[in-house]
């Protein structure tokens, strides 16, 4: 990669990380020495990088304690578990349904910005980003369901 493409790739990131309000961060981030840190902050991680990370580790056990108890809980009269089906049987329809038109205008996304990556117009890290948030948001709509 060549010392322009790291500045810019550098000014990008500083800029996401700007708006994202990591003043600290983004202020290391200087373009002048192409693409190396200051030696005083290569081994650093400050500790609010750890929040998220951690955060998300806190959720999912949490998350893991409901399912837990709802697990145990009684699934209810015949009346009930017949109408559970039914709306399991309508959600399963929808996600089919949905997933198979969202899937080839996905498809066709990322094979656009695959060829726009390889071409150099387009970072090469965005279809792979669009190729993982796609996954997961998919995944994320059929755990919800």
């Amino acid at each position: 990669m060549s010392d322009e493409r790291m500045k810019n790739l550098l000014r990008a990131v500083k800029s996401i990380l700007l708006a994202a309000g990591w003043f600290g961060v983004a202020s290391v981030l200087s373009p002048s020495p192409a693409w190396a840190l200051p030696a005083q902050t290569a081994g650093a991680i400050p500790l609010s990088w750890w929040l998220s990370p951690l955060s998300a580790v806190a959720a999912l056990l949490v998350a893991y304690g409901f399912y837990r108890w709802m697990m145990k809980q009684p699934a209810g009269n015949e009346t009930m578990v017949r109408i559970a089906g039914y709306v399991r049987e309508g959600a399963h329809a929808y996600l089919r349904r949905q997933y198979s038109v969202v899937g080839k205008i996905f498809i066709g996304l990322a094979i656009l910005l695959g060829v726009l990556a390889v071409l150099g117009i387009q970072n090469p890290f965005v279809p792979i980003s669009f190729l993982t948030g796609g996954f997961f948001s998919g995944l994320c709509g059929y755990l919800g369901m």
